[in-house]
């Protein structure tokens, strides 16, 4: 199943305000220390922290969710140290609301 949407942040910020199935992240670092952490949410505050993603130095790394992480609250991507940019992979999903019988 392929992503129908992709963004390439070059800082922190939300990645989309609306729940959504994480495909997958891309981050890329100028040294073997460098981060970036996933929040289900808005900020990194109130969002519920899903995970540290690692980078290497002046290397690429990718994490794959597969058929998909489902985030309910949106994405907050948080920079730490070293991070140049991080590519995100998503599509977005909307619930459907429970009929009663």
């Amino acid at each position: 199943m392929k992503s129908n949407r992709f963004l390439l942040l070059k800082g922190s910020g939300v990645v989309y305000a609306k729940g959504l199935l994480l495909k997958g992240v891309v981050i890329n670092c100028h040294a073997s220390d460098g981060y970036s952490t996933l929040y289900d949410g808005l900020d990194d505050t109130s969002g519920r922290k899903v995970c540290r993603v690692n980078g290497q130095s002046k290397v690429s790394t990718q994490l794959d969710f597969g058929e998909g992480l489902r985030l309910e609250r949106g994405l907050y991507v948080s920079f730490g140290d070293h991070t140049d940019e991080i590519l995100v992979y998503f599509d977005p999903w909307e619930i459907v609301p429970e009929t009663e019988e």
